[in-house]
């Protein structure tokens, strides 16, 4: 009767912490990428900045460190990344910033591709680019204008990685919003 009971009381414990831990919300999604469709896995990043976004899991790993996240690529050998974080800035102050870090860049050896871009999100979102080559690296300067905040999200790639990485990156900055904060008002009964 005491392995049956402590069997039962086992396995009551296992389903516990399955409930308690806590799964990835992912979801999978069709994107067009080099003119074919491709399905993607992207994974719920919610981040201590105060947004959230989808991200391709399967191409990069998520994380939070010294006021910046990172979205490192899973495959060591590749060559691509970013990074985004609080410009600290409000979005009159946007055009100014971007066009400084562009001048900063040019003055680096970098050139910028076409013009600075600008569209707006679904989301109400001001999305603001510029494309700089490096030789044969790629880094994309994203400025996201939403309410009062700046975010800017730092890309790099290589040009042959362009095509690909640029379509998931701007796949995931088009899920990005901000963070509705839960009200801690107690409530009264």
């Amino acid at each position: 009767m005491k392995k049956i009971l402590a069997a039962i009381l086992a396995f009551a414990m296992m389903l516990c912490a399955a409930a308690v831990e806590e799964s990835a919300v992912t979801r999978e999604k069709i994107i067009m990428i080099e003119g074919t469709e491709e399905v993607i896995v992207e994974t719920l990043y919610e981040s201590p900045l105060g947004y959230r976004l989808w991200y391709p899991a399967d191409w990069f790993t998520a994380y939070h460190e010294e006021a910046c996240d990172f979205f490192d690529a899973i495959d060591e050998e590749a060559n691509v990344g970013a990074s985004i974080a609080d410009q600290e800035i409000t979005p009159e102050y946007a055009d100014e910033s971007l066009n400084a870090e562009v001048e900063i860049a040019l003055a680096n050896g970098g050139e910028l591709v076409g013009d600075i871009r600008q569209w707006q999100l679904e989301s109400g979102a001001i999305i603001k680019s510029a494309e700089l080559i490096y030789g044969d690296n790629v880094n994309m300067i994203y400025y996201i204008c939403v309410e009062d905040k700046v975010f800017c999200v730092a890309c790099f790639y290589t040009v042959e990685a362009a095509e690909g990485f640029g379509r998931r990156i701007e796949e995931m900055i088009s899920t990005f919003e901000l963070n509705i904060p839960q009200s801690s008002t107690p409530v009264e009964g």
